[in-house]
């Protein structure tokens, strides 16, 4: 007589794993940490410069720390021409997680992985949707968002070391492409993406200034073996008072096929909100 009670329980500790999880064991972190119970909305605007002209990749994110270990995350973009051509990014969901080490006054390593699923749910219409999509490609250097009438699969192994200003970061791993549209005509294809980052500044997680240096690109290892990579420069602020992190960067694509792009100027904010900060406080004191 009572079969909703065992599902609505059920539930109900779902929702307290989540929610009220992130409220325990808190502790202090380094600038490069997330919190748990940490609930991100951003958004990325780059503007690749071609001879042609400029282009728009504008992308929107959001993300939720579940734990201090694990998070979730939502994004989609949109890819505009030099010609006004446009199509929208696949629709990517991620689950990362990153375990550190304690010594929080001096030298930390982290290591941890991350899973992109892309879904590729917009069919090309024509030479100017694929157009689009190239562009949004070599933005991204990577398969997730661009590579389109797929489902992209994408896992990543990250590892690196960190101080309260610094940080080395790098990242591998495959990212696979399976069709959804014109299957018979198309095969799966595989590739492997791959970054490194190192950046340093000063200040903390409530505020600060960091800069940053990468190298980033994909390596397409079926069909026509296309590699592609680039240089990244940004400068990260952080406002941890008003939880706003705005960003500017310049990406240089090294790769011959690069449709034309000499550079990309980005600029970039994210909103991020502690949901027990009040918590965290009485910890750091």
């Amino acid at each position: 007589m009572q079969t909703g009670s065992p599902r609505a329980a059920i539930w109900a500790l779902v929702a307290a794993v989540v929610f009220l999880a992130p409220a325990a064991g808190a502790k202090k972190r380094t600038p490069f940490e997330r919190r748990a119970g940490t609930l991100a909305v951003g958004g990325s605007f780059p503007i690749p410069i071609t001879d042609e002209g400029a282009c728009f990749v504008p992308g929107i994110n959001a993300g939720y720390q579940i734990l201090d270990h694990l998070g979730v995350g939502l994004g989609f973009g949109y890819s505009i021409t030099d010609q006004g051509e446009s199509f929208p990014s696949n629709i990517v969901l991620g689950v990362n997680s990153t375990w550190w080490t304690d010594n929080r006054k001096g030298l930390n390593a982290f290591i941890g992985g991350r899973l992109g699923l892309g879904l590729g749910v917009f069919e090309l219409g024509g030479k100017g949707d694929a157009r689009a999509a190239a562009f949004g490609l070599v933005n991204d250097q990577d398969w997730l968002r661009f590579y389109t009438e797929s489902l992209v699969i994408e896992p990543v192994v990250l590892g690196g070391i960190s101080t309260g200003t610094f940080r080395l970061l790098g990242e591998v791993g495959p990212a696979v492409g399976l069709p959804l549209y014109n299957r018979d005509a198309r095969d799966t294809e595989v590739g492997l993406d791959y970054r490194l980052l190192l950046g340093g500044g000063f200040g903390d997680w409530r505020g600060g200034l960091f800069f940053g240096m990468g190298f980033a690109g994909i390596s397409q290892l079926t069909g026509d073996q296309k590699h592609s990579y680039a240089l990244d420069l940004g400068i990260d602020l952080y406002l941890g008072s008003v939880g706003l992190y705005p960003r500017v960067g310049v990406r240089i694509p090294l790769n011959e096929d690069k449709q034309g792009v000499n550079a990309i100027v980005t600029a970039g904010l994210v909103w991020r909100y502690e949901l027990f900060e009040e918590e965290e406080k009485e910890e750091d004191e």
